[in-house]
């Protein structure tokens, strides 16, 4: 673990190692350049959207493009969101079910967004379609959740602390 000088997050560091021999002859030294990180990229999701219906964030007779945002705040080395860093679930509140891509499961699944809809960079755009649409069930409660790990890794792995959206499948007139 670092420690001192070296705890300060979204540092720069460069660190250089010399070799010495027992004859106390020097070797060519080698420098490495490192960043520390260890805050979390924020993200959120901008499609679907709507207004405030049956306690959820939104009614919908639909679900297609699910879209959003991500960034790592004070990243000093962009791009540090890779594209396989960003995923999104869907769940099932009634059954406690996932997404899977084909069908609803237990335990979550991480599904990742689609690589022509990702804008990688330090500010990142993404959108995914889904064909969850016909598993899902009339008036039953289903929540998105999104989130991004950095290329060190760092990532919201508690859904209370992903971004989410909540909505009532609702195809009844």
């Amino acid at each position: 673990a670092l420690t001192g000088p070296y705890a300060v997050d979204k540092a720069s560091y460069s660190l250089t190692a010399t070799p010495i021999n027992s004859a106390n002859i020097t070797g060519t030294p080698v420098t490495r350049l490192f960043v520390f990180d260890r805050t979390v990229p924020l993200t959120g999701i901008t499609s679907p959207s709507g207004s405030a219906c049956a306690g959820a964030s939104a009614c919908l007779n639909s679900l297609g493009q699910i879209a959003g945002t991500a960034v790592d705040p004070g990243n000093v080395s962009p791009p540090s969101l890779p594209y396989s860093g960003m995923k999104i679930r869907l769940k099932d509140n009634v059954s406690g079910q996932y997404w899977n891509g084909a069908a609803f499961q237990a335990g979550a699944v991480d599904l990742l967004t689609d690589p022509g809809a990702f804008s990688g960079g330090t500010n990142v755009t993404w959108s995914t379609t889904t064909l969850a649409g016909a598993a899902l069930k009339d008036g039953e409660d289903y929540t998105l959740y999104a989130h991004a790990a950095d290329k060190a890794g760092n990532d919201q792995l508690v859904e209370t602390g992903m971004s989410q959206f909540s909505f009532v499948y609702d195809t009844t007139p």
